[in-house]
């Protein structure tokens, strides 16, 4: 037992209901060689690499959505002004910010808030529905933000406000999470405040979008109040948007799964739209990943070099079971480029389904990546006729002209190639990365879509030629009805169609046979593109290198999210050794009892050979006390065992804190007529 006390619980984690010991970098036993450090110290820098780059990533984000709720405070602000001084009648003005997110980001978000709104007032409060359960600690916690703690009414505040300020132009009140008043507070204090005459304005938080604001107006007020609403991106477009971003290829090689990307999506939503919490989640992915010996593999390498030195390369076959770790580095690069058009060609079919849905690509990537991930953008589900794939091929081969236009134009705008005509590949270069762009075919792809944007401008060019010209010369009407047949003109001269509408029809069919023949191009291109590159991920990768760049493991991220308490109790009971780290114990059976057990794992045995719910304790102990004194020795070769004396009280004792331990856990329980009797529990 002492060598069971002695032991350190700050090496003991958790995964997948069992306990594991994780490598101490310190201890010398865990650091056989330098190879091992060095390769633990690369996984470190790319873990740390990828996380400092995805900390970034966000902080943009949320600097955007701030400086957008900035704005539109910035505006209100200055309408609430005009209104406070134009208006005879008193007049309130309100504005509520639909924001739906947790309470810390409502907080930074408030605080942002009321930044901005100090700037054109220092009279500015600040409440919260959490803080304030009724009106008067409402009230109270207003006059002590307007530095008038000892005003007790209304008429009170406002004569100490006018005796402190020398002109005043608004007072701003800031209400958080207005919804979580109790009934009739908010319109209560919104009438307690507009009984005197002070000019007020109020920004009021709520979790949602409401259609009607009125229930938080008071009825019977003499004050008119006139509310706006604040335009704020939505839970749902925040978590499009982050998801984009994170899981954008310049980023690294680092690829979730699609059942990963669909476990983050639900756990953001049931920790309040958290993004704070999401990233935490996809740290945890990181940590999960980087903690695999085949992670080092995960960087971008060049072709014909090294990904990685040989010694490492070693270490990592040496680990995974590959027979020779010198011939990964053509494997390697080979499956990061996989990685590299994998994403880059995901992200080409989502800038073309948001020009056919007229829809922002951050809103359709999720759903795009998980499917195609898993292979079910490939698939027909069971109550439809052909799959995603197939229906996304037919919206455009039904496109018009104009929409056929338009796709392609706003797919080469969303590539980055309309942005500097003189050098297409020069902004590409540096937002992709010299490695990425130039050691992988993303430039044959992206020069495909210029020779169709070149294809395209010709197609304008010829249209205006027909415009300009609409009754050519005798000579040339042939060279202009090239392509029609000889029958479609025998049969329109049949019909007797003037000279004017013969060119119409011919001016029609010549340029519809151009516009055909690049829709074939453009839907052969994505064809090319979704048999080449977009491959599911299971067959996309395989083995040790499915492990190096793809995180897949669904099951630790429920276990460590939603994990089973039971489970990991009866575990850690049947088999102590996992936690304890203990040599004694590593050949115990889980049916087996030995002394040298825990107390406790040895009552919870002995309570699992009971086949009846009901158990006498007197029985238990005496069983537990056998086992107590019962010890194996070895003499010349072979084992016996021999009976130890020991002390009743001490065993007793052992025994009742076993017990005690047990029904803390949730094992067992105590009856209450029978004290010498417990109840075993069954968990549901």
């Amino acid at each position: 037992m002492e060598e069971h006390q002695r032991i350190s619980a700050d090496r003991v984690t958790r995964k997948r209901g069992k306990s594991t010991t994780m490598a101490v970098v310190s201890s010398p036993v865990e650091k056989v060689d330098n190879n091992v450090s060095k390769a633990e110290m690369e996984r470190k820098n790319l873990h740390d690499h990828h996380l400092n780059a995805v900390k970034l990533t966000l902080e943009a984000a949320e600097k955007k959505w701030n400086d957008k709720t900035v704005s539109q405070t910035e505006r209100f602000m200055i309408r609430a002004q005009e209104i406070l001084l134009i208006k005879q009648e008193r007049t309130t003005p309100v504005a509520f910010v639909p924001s739906g997110l947790s309470m810390d980001e409502d907080q930074k978000t408030f605080s942002r808030i009321e930044e901005e709104v100090r700037k054109y007032t220092p009279l500015c409060a600040r409440i919260s529905s959490f803080k304030c359960p009724n009106v008067k600690i409402a009230f109270q916690t207003i006059c002590n933000e307007l530095n008038s703690p000892s005003s007790t009414t209304p008429r009170a505040l406002r004569d100490e406000i006018h005796t402190n300020s020398d002109s005043i132009k608004m007072v701003a009140i800031l209400v958080e999470k207005a919804e979580y008043f109790k009934k009739n507070v908010f319109p209560q204090l919104l009438q307690l405040l507009s009984s005197v005459d002070l000019p007020y304005l109020f920004i009021v938080g709520v979790s949602h979008c409401i259609g009607n604001f009125d229930r938080f107006i008071p009825s019977n007020c003499n004050t008119a109040f006139v509310y706006s609403s604040f335009e704020t991106v939505s839970t749902t477009q925040r978590l499009n948007q982050v998801l984009y971003n994170i899981l954008d290829p310049d980023l690294g090689p680092f690829t979730l799964d699609g059942e990963v990307v669909k476990f983050l999506c639900r756990h953001y939503q049931s920790q309040h739209a958290s993004i704070q919490r999401l990233f935490q989640a996809y740290r945890i992915c990181l940590l999960e990943h980087y903690r695999k010996p085949e992670s080092v593999l995960c960087r971008v390498p060049y072709p014909e070099s090294s990904a990685v030195e040989d010694d490492t390369l070693a270490k990592v076959s040496q680990l995974s079971g590959i027979p020779n770790g010198k011939k990964m580095t053509k494997t390697i690069n080979e499956c990061w480029v996989h990685i590299a058009h994998w994403n880059f060609v995901i992200r080409i079919i989502c800038f073309i389904k948001s020009s056919l849905r007229a829809v922002a690509p951050e809103d359709l990537f999720k759903d795009l990546y998980i499917s195609c991930s898993t292979g079910l953008f490939f698939e027909t589900a069971e109550e439809e006729i052909e799959s995603p794939y197939k229906r996304f091929l037919t919206d455009i081969r039904n496109l018009p002209k104009s929409g056929l236009k338009k796709v392609i134009c706003k797919l080469s705008w969303d590539l980055g190639l309309e942005e500097s005509k003189h050098d297409p590949y020069q902004g590409l270069i540096h937002s992709m990365g010299e490695a990425y762009f130039l050691h992988t075919k993303v430039r044959e792809i992206i020069d495909t879509v210029e020779k169709l944007n070149d294809d395209l401008e010709r197609l304008d060019e010829q249209e205006i030629q027909l415009a300009e010209n609409p009754n050519p010369p005798v000579e040339t009407k042939f060279k202009i009805k090239k392509g029609i047949g000889r029958n479609d003109l025998k049969q329109a001269s049949g019909w007797k169609y003037t000279d004017i509408q013969l060119m119409e029809r011919i001016k029609i069919k010549s340029c519809s046979q151009p516009v055909n023949a690049l829709r074939d191009a453009f839907i052969s291109f994505i064809e090319n593109l979704v048999k080449t590159y977009l491959k599911p991920f299971p067959s996309l990768l395989k083995g040790v290198y499915h492990k190096a760049y793809i995180f897949d493991d669904v099951l630790t991220l429920k276990s460590l999210f939603s994990p089973d308490p039971f489970s990991y109790v009866t575990n850690s009971l049947m088999l102590p050794s996992e936690i304890l780290n203990c040599k004694c114990c590593e050949d115990v059976s889980t049916d087996s009892n030995i002394p040298s057990l825990p107390d406790t794992s040895i009552v919870f045995k002995l309570l699992r050979e009971q086949t009846n719910k009901k158990v006498d304790l007197n029985i238990l102990y005496q069983a537990f006390l056998s086992i107590l004194e019962t010890d194996e020795v070895s003499a010349r070769g072979r084992k016996s065992i021999r009976q130890k004396k020991l002390d009743p009280n001490v065993c007793l004792l052992r025994f009742r804190q076993s017990v005690a331990e047990l029904q803390f856990s949730g094992v067992l329980k105590r009856s209450r007529t029978k004290p010498d009797e417990i109840t075993k529990l069954t968990w549901q």
